[in-house]
């Protein structure tokens, strides 16, 4: 038994019908019937590490962190209480009804519309620290000027690490989307083309595959676009962002990927394409051939593929990603 108080449980499924959830899983993934109890497993998650830090609600407002705890992007904000149903405080869209869902205006109003509801000010609030500005967090911080504010960004993303059998499931839908639309690169290569022209074509592909076309990173860094075509003398260059790959790019102003180099006969070139599918960031990575290839590749080729059958190997629950790499 979990140390607080579930929320709603007559709204939802128990969890002991989590296992028949699964099962229709395949079927009704977008129902969104289906999808409130997984919402509230999801929540639970991050009440039960609350939990272990004393801490007595978590006030969310980041698209990621919204996507996972209420299933969309909303303007507004998402308000967890350890012991009580969570409940929305919104902006936009200003269609959205419901029990726990309230209209506001600004965050200056929360303390007002909690009491509003009956429930209590938290003693300790967890905020998105990592991912709010420094005014945005001073701002909301400052909305509570009685409880103790942490970063909560930690917890948060312990609890999203392991992923539930319904996030597992949009995993696998999302690489059958993406490898549909790779299957499908030969045939868009023409003699002559760019890396350039080759890459919007597979990008092509896969909004046709169903590719939402918006990729999020976490930093403020970090930036990212569909993806990188790679070949010849520019898979070397290297790039300033934290990605295994470079490329020169296009422009100084996003330096990585294709940079418009002729691709040649005799030559391969690597795809790494991002693949944003369900509302979950997948990515694949193969390798191709214009024509063949000198032996010295075909042999560098299978090595890689020996690496990465004994690491997939030894990828079981309990293994360290250290010894992994390591190894």
């Amino acid at each position: 038994m979990l140390p607080y108080a579930c929320e709603g449980i007559g709204q939802y499924f128990f969890y002991s019908q989590l296992k028949k959830l699964y099962l229709c899983i395949r079927e009704t993934i977008n129902d969104k019937e289906m999808l409130l109890p997984e919402l509230k497993l999801r929540r639970d998650k991050i009440r039960s590490l609350m939990a272990q830090q004393e801490i007595d609600a978590a006030l969310i407002t980041c698209n990621v962190n919204l996507i996972y705890t209420y299933g969309r992007v909303v303007s507004g904000y998402l308000y967890l209480p350890l012991n009580a149903p969570a409940r929305l405080f919104i902006k936009r869209p200003n269609n959205i009804e419901g029990e726990h869902i309230h209209s506001i205006r600004k965050p200056e109003q929360l303390p007002d519309l909690l009491k509003e509801c009956g429930l209590p000010l938290p003693a300790k609030l967890m905020l998105e620290g990592d991912e709010l500005s420094y005014t945005e967090y001073t701002r909301l911080a400052a909305c509570f000027p009685e409880t103790t504010v942490v970063n909560g960004t930690p917890l948060i993303r312990k609890a999203r690490s392991v992923k539930t059998n319904i996030e597992i499931e949009m995993f696998r839908r999302s690489g059958i989307a993406h490898t549909k639309a790779y299957e499908q690169i030969p045939s868009v290569y023409r003699p002559g083309m760019t890396d350039r022209q080759l890459s919007i074509e597979i990008e092509r592909l896969m909004r046709l595959e169903g590719c939402l076309g918006i990729f999020r990173t976490f930093g403020q860094s970090m930036e990212i676009f569909m993806g990188s075509l790679l070949a010849g003398d520019n898979a070397t260059a290297p790039a300033p962002y934290d990605f295994a790959l470079g490329g020169e790019g296009l422009d100084p102003s996003i330096p990585i990927g294709a940079n418009g180099a002729l691709l040649q006969p005799g030559q391969s070139f690597m795809v790494d394409m991002g693949g944003n599918f369900y509302g979950y960031m997948g990515d694949m990575s193969r390798v191709f051939s214009i024509g063949k290839l000198p032996e010295q590749a075909y042999a560098a080729h299978q090595t890689c593929m020996e690496v990465q059958e004994e690491v997939t190997a030894m990828a079981k629950p309990g293994t360290a990603c250290e010894d992994m790499y390591n190894k």
